[in-house]
């Protein structure tokens, strides 16, 4: 008598190879995310300005006028050393961005990781960014870099 078992050499190499591809596509959507986000350097730092803005906003009644209007300018003293980005595919777009310190720069951080505006359908709202070079983060809030590093 015959007997047929379920696993064959065939479909466990079918199997392989398609994980294989969709590990491939996955990695190499990210370096597509990365260099889009990389490439659009001032809407970077327009969102590194405004978060600084939103914070600095928060001392209003804290500050007398003068201090309050130097260090709302001071928001524009920075430099972007290096950006990176996380996320995409089951998470929103996460970036990571990293300043050069300023000495006048009002925040005390160097780090701030941004989600993407964008929360619905986290993948074609990154591939609609990729697309349209239009690369909008929530300013409001930052995140951990826990949170960075485990996006997904």
């Amino acid at each position: 008598m015959e007997q047929s078992s379920s696993f064959s050499f065939s479909r466990a190499r079918g199997v392989a190879l398609s994980a294989a591809l969709l590990l491939m596509a996955a990695f190499a959507y990210h370096k597509l995310l990365q260099s889009s986000v990389e490439a659009h350097h001032e809407q970077i730092r327009q969102a590194v300005r405004e978060h600084c803005r939103y914070m600095t906003g928060k001392q209003i009644h804290q500050l007398s006028q003068d201090d309050y209007s130097d260090k709302f300018q001071a928001c524009d003293n920075f430099t972007v050393k290096s950006t990176q980005v996380a996320g995409g595919l089951y998470d929103p777009v996460i970036v990571k961005i990293t300043l050069e310190r300023s000495a006048d720069f009002p925040l005390d951080e160097d780090v701030f990781i941004f989600k993407s505006a964008a929360m619905n359908f986290h993948f074609l709202s990154g591939l609609s960014a990729l697309m349209s070079g239009r690369w909008e983060l929530n300013y409001y809030n930052t995140y951990s870099v826990l949170t960075f590093n485990g996006s997904l």
